[in-house]
């Protein structure tokens, strides 16, 4: 029983990996974005550039502010970055839940054939 539980598994990652391969430049780029984004190194990262932004914007530094309150260009930018972000996850979302669906029409095509199967067997035990 483990080898045939060893052969599905090697299927399944043969399978996932047949599909990670067949994803276009646009959807690897969205993944590897999405995978950079998602990360708390990402979040501590923003944070402390958002957090340094308004230090010196407040005028809390002996250097210029260029953005003064209320931040009007940190505004955008946090904006137009969470647009993107987005768009990128998006992206990344649909490819997951595409292969997602092949997976279920894979199980459900193992399960039908496991049925009949079954069936076979209950027949020939029913004969008996």
């Amino acid at each position: 029983m483990p080898i045939e539980h060893e052969k599905r598994r090697q299927f399944y990652k043969s399978f996932e990996a047949k599909a990670l391969r067949s994803r276009s430049v646009l959807t690897r780029f969205s993944d590897d974005l999405t995978a950079t984004f998602g990360s708390s190194t990402f979040l501590v990262l923003n944070g402390f550039r958002f957090g340094i932004w308004i230090v010196i914007n407040l005028n809390l530094t002996p250097i210029a502010p260029y953005d003064p309150f209320p931040f009007g260009l940190l505004t955008m930018i946090v904006s137009l970055e969470a647009i993107f972000l987005s768009i990128f996850v998006l992206v990344s979302q649909n490819r997951s839940s595409y292969v997602d669906a092949l997976r279920e029409e894979l199980h459900l095509q193992v399960n039908l054939i496991a049925e009949e199967e079954i069936t076979k067997t209950l027949e020939v035990l029913a004969e008996l």
